[in-house]
């Protein structure tokens, strides 16, 4: 049986996912930008709020950095899966709510 960790990596990266294709909506859908390109090309769309900008920044750093990386994924516990899901989920709500031209 697998381990509850692992679901709890799983649903991080699959988050990130989902954020980094809201972006892609958001900016083009048809942009082959990574995500930290999409988050600038969003920057000069639409005035972002600090702290959104720096927290996008630092989901691209999170999901380079840790995520994505397979000797890293998994080995953080439910509870720190849970917050990041609640901070990832709030910031595609954001960016979803963003008017855009």
């Amino acid at each position: 049986m697998a381990d509850d960790n692992e679901f709890a990596a799983l649903a991080v990266e699959k988050a990130l996912q989902a954020l980094e294709r809201m972006l892609r909506l958001a900016v083009a859908p048809s942009s082959r930008a990574g995500m930290a390109g999409l988050i600038k090309q969003l920057g000069q769309r639409v005035s972002l709020q600090p702290e959104l900008s720096e927290f996008l920044t630092d989901m691209v750093r999170l999901r380079n950095d840790w995520v994505g990386h397979p000797q890293n994924a998994g080995v953080y516990p439910l509870v720190i899966a849970f917050g990041l899901l609640r901070h990832i989920h709030a910031a595609i709500a954001e960016v979803a709510s963003l008017q855009l031209d």
